[in-house]
């Protein structure tokens, strides 16, 4: 996993302009840059980005389980997945076959503070293709939380997202260098 490829910030930028992984990556990137180190959570203005709360997702490490615990979903999040991921911790979450991986990406953002992007799909028999896209970028703070935003690309999904990432075709997959 310490082998993930990386991307170059400008690269990056252009790989997700328009979209609303732009604008929740350039409201973290703000305010990083004016922070001078990485925000914490309760820096995070939910009315500065009130457009995309609906796809944020913010996680708690939790060092005595090894695990993340999701202390807020929003809307879209819970659509996709047909349940409500808040509350929940990410081991009771994913299968055994996609958890390990899960967990060593959401561990290198924490530890090196690098954000984390992904983009997949799944086409289905009736020839209907199913995309992900997550960004997951670190936040600081005794939590050592992390922030990602997730968003599928179609109207209605036949079965949850989390029972399709196991059969999904992975197109990018690296980490963004912010320098």
């Amino acid at each position: 996993m310490a082998d993930l490829p990386h991307i170059g910030l400008r690269e990056f930028q252009a790989t997700i302009a328009g979209s609303p992984l732009a604008t929740f990556f350039d409201y973290w990137l703000g305010l990083r840059q004016a922070l001078g180190r990485l925000p914490r959570r309760t820096e995070i203005d939910p009315a500065e980005i009130k457009q995309i709360l609906e796809f944020i997702v913010l996680l708690d490490h939790d060092a005595e389980r090894q695990d993340y615990l999701v202390r807020l979903a929003g809307t879209s999040v819970r659509e996709s997945l047909k349940f409500e991921l808040t509350g929940k911790y990410i081991s009771d979450v994913f299968s055994a076959d996609t958890l390990g991986q899960t967990l060593a990406r959401y561990d290198l953002v924490r530890t090196l503070s690098l954000p984390h992007y992904i983009d997949a799909a799944r086409e289905q028999s009736d020839g209907r293709t199913y995309e992900f896209r997550r960004l997951l970028v670190p936040l600081d703070g005794n939590s050592l939380m992390n922030c990602g935003l997730v968003r599928t690309h179609v109207d209605h999904l036949d079965t949850s997202l989390v029972d399709m990432t196991s059969e999904m075709k992975v197109i990018c997959d690296y980490l963004v260098d912010l320098d």
